[in-house]
């Protein structure tokens, strides 16, 4: 009976939000004033903080759903060690210690891009330079079942 009271509450506060939207940013504004404390305390637990690698995968998630792909998680270092660490576009070696938005960083790119089909899954995945995989765009490198791409082989 606590929850639906609770529920019941949320609910009204909400509506009275939506009605009154001037008078609810004052009352948000002042609440911060008076309790610097909780606000603390709050973004020590990093409640609404992520970290880029979570971005990523929230917006891959999202995208697989979107697109009514398959999604698993993929770890990357894994597919580092499968790819030798080559480029799968250009085939230069790709240096680890670079990072985003550095146009030599590593990058995961979709060997089939997931608006045309293709899963965030291990198999439809390879290495690239971020400058790399920009340069391909969306484009999918497989056509009429043959691998367009020039001295590799899909693995």
């Amino acid at each position: 009976m606590d929850m639906n009271k609770k529920e019941k509450n949320r609910i009204r506060n909400k509506r009275w939000r939506l009605k009154n939207p001037e008078r609810a940013k004052e009352f948000c504004v002042r609440w911060r004033k008076n309790n610097p404390d909780k606000i603390k305390q709050y973004s020590k637990l990093n409640i609404s903080k992520r970290t880029t690698e979570q971005n990523r995968e929230y917006q891959r998630k999202y995208l697989a759903k979107k697109f009514g792909v398959p999604y698993e998680k993929i770890d990357t270092a894994e597919i580092v060690e499968r790819d030798w660490g080559i480029c799968r576009v250009c085939h230069h070696e790709i240096d680890m210690s670079l990072s985003y938005p550095d146009p030599e960083s590593l990058t995961l790119r979709h060997i089939i891009p997931m608006a045309e089909g293709g899963g965030h899954t291990k198999d439809n995945v390879e290495i690239a330079h971020l400058e790399c995989s920009f340069s391909l765009g969306s484009k999918n490198i497989f056509k009429n079942g043959e691998f367009k791409r020039k001295g590799t082989e899909p693995t």
